[in-house]
């Protein structure tokens, strides 16, 4: 029972915390997703591993070592004899007496201790995949951000304007409602007929099932932006930013294309990849080059370890051990048509392929910041007209509503009327987007803040 009373305080005051609406400028709102987006934090872990991994490159210089201890039992013991000079006997040119001992043992302790280190012209080329990897990594992470960053002031913006048709047609819905009141009275004063009043019932039930979608679609965009900023899916926002396009810009497409081509993070990446790949082509041909192997080794031997005597004295007198050079040329690798040639073949193949497909980016990149600058120019010389729209729009409202107040037009006009007016605007709120959202994607595609160009 106290599990389940924690439980629901818990859950009760994190209902509270979502509860209140956070305010949230778009500035605030990158700056939140920057900090808390998980896919940022599993990106941050990627490019914390590159740089370790750069950082101790030189580890290549370490040789590689090994320890082991082997007790090694026969099944057939040792057996042998030898001489031993006997002591007193000396004349000066050797020893006048000897003696033979026999010895036997099926027991011994053998140790053995190595290092060996190669020297190959490919340890550079590991070296350097290592930094391609690095700035791989980061660059990676760089278009996460951006990507985030761009996908984060889109959705903010689309909320606004999901927010702003929401209260649009919610004013239209209050406006229709009051003049179905309006037009009921005036229906049993006999001044309108019943098919009037049936036309504004019949408009006015077919907004609600328009509100209800818009409502829908704002807090499916809410969540996923919630999620996008690492906030609970229930919280609930007020954005502070308007739409605001200010004076809308015009762009020189020739002069991006030139400046920013080859900042856009696409045409980065292929370049790295260029750049692996023929440091990967050199790895596969140094490879093939004579390597030079330093080793050492040392393996001493006790014999019969567990005599009694068997450690006194110096107990490693048959020690094994040697310091090895050796030069090793793989001759293999130069045979045509061999293994090694044809992955050189086919990493030149490769090379090759990624050179059209750089061609092929550099092309469809500048198509896009083409595009983009047209998009951005239709959308900026519509936003004059749609402007001119709205005010236009307003006034036939205003005029309309004073005729039909005289009985000059009839419901069905007026609500015609009305309907223009809220298109009007709602599409007016809809090309400021479209012109936010287009200068988005080309900020993004030339890499670049483009507000002080």
């Amino acid at each position: 029972m106290r599990q389940t009373a924690l439980m629901l305080i818990f859950a009760a005051a994190a209902a509270l915390l979502t509860a209140e609406a956070k305010n949230l400028t778009v500035d605030e709102a990158v700056s939140l997703g920057k900090a808390h987006n998980l896919n940022l934090k599993v990106q941050d872990i990627t490019v914390a591993k590159a740089e370790r991994e750069k950082r101790d490159s030189w580890n290549v210089f370490i040789p590689d070592m090994s320890a082991s201890i082997i007790l090694n039992r026969s099944n057939i013991a040792t057996s042998g004899s030898s001489l031993y000079p006997i002591s007193g006997s000396y004349t000066g040119t050797g020893f006048d007496e000897v003696g033979l001992y026999t010895y036997e043992y099926d027991t011994t302790l053998i140790g053995n201790l190595s290092a060996q280190l190669v020297l190959s012209p490919a340890i550079s080329n590991g070296i350097k995949a290592l930094d391609l990897n690095l700035r791989t990594e980061q660059l990676n992470r760089e278009t996460d951000e951006k990507t985030l960053q761009k996908s984060v002031e889109k959705n903010y913006y689309q909320l606004v304007q999901l927010k702003k048709s929401i209260a649009l047609l919610e004013k239209n819905i209050a406006t229709t409602e009051q003049r179905y009141r309006d037009m009921q009275a005036m229906y049993r004063n006999g001044l309108i007929t019943e098919l009037d009043l049936l036309q504004t019932q019949s408009g006015l039930a077919s907004l609600q099932p328009s509100l209800t979608t818009l409502k829908n679609s704002y807090e499916q965009l809410r969540m996923a932006f919630c999620m996008d900023l690492g906030l609970p899916l229930g919280q609930e926002l007020n954005l502070t930013d308007e739409i605001a396009v200010g004076e809308a810009k015009a762009f020189d497409a020739d002069s991006l294309v030139n400046r920013y081509l080859a900042d856009n993070l696409d045409v980065q990446a292929m370049t790295l990849g260029r750049d692996s790949a023929e440091n990967g082509r050199a790895a596969q041909v140094n490879q093939s080059l004579p390597s030079l192997i330093l080793g050492w080794n040392y393996q001493p031997v006790v014999v019969s370890p567990f005599d009694d005597g068997a450690w006194d004295d110096d107990p490693f007198e048959d020690d094994n051990g040697a310091f090895s050079v050796t030069l090793n040329i793989p001759l293999d690798d130069w045979i045509p048509r061999s293994g090694a040639v044809n992955k050189v073949k086919a990493m030149e193949d490769t090379l090759a392929s990624l050179e059209y497909q750089q061609k092929l980016l550099y092309q469809a990149t500048e198509m896009q910041i083409r595009s983009s600058v047209m998009s951005l120019e239709a959308t900026r010389e519509n936003l004059a007209v749609m402007e001119e729209n709205v005010d236009l729009a307003k006034k036939t409202y205003d005029m309309s509503w004073e005729q039909y107040r005289n009985g000059q037009m009839t419901a069905t006009d007026l609500s015609q009327s009305e309907n223009d007016l809220l298109q009007a605007e709602s599409n007016l709120l809809g090309e400021k987007y479209a012109y936010i959202s287009a200068l988005l994607d080309l900020e993004y595609l030339v890499n670049r803040d483009l507000s002080k160009e």
